[in-house]
């Protein structure tokens, strides 16, 4: 089994878009990698993932809003 917790994080795009590389990843179709740290000022937002009985990671329901409206977690960051 991986890891005892996953969070899922909303970044600012615009923050960390100069750090941004796509490179090539399965059927040659771009994939962006950040190759730093994500910085805390950058978070906009953030879901603590829970297991479903069979172990798999479940993704939070979001609303279809912009970003901006989206709440922040409710659980705090990751240590």
């Amino acid at each position: 089994r991986d890891g005892d917790e996953l969070w899922l994080l909303e970044v600012d795009r615009h923050s960390i878009a100069p750090d941004v590389r796509l490179e090539p990843s399965r059927d040659s179709q771009l994939f962006p990698h950040l190759y730093r740290s994500i910085r805390f000022a950058e978070i906009r937002a953030w879901w603590r993932l829970q297991r479903d009985d069979s172990g798999r990671w479940v993704l939070p329901k979001i609303a279809a809003l912009p970003s901006e409206d989206l709440p922040q977690g409710t659980d705090g960051l990751p240590s």
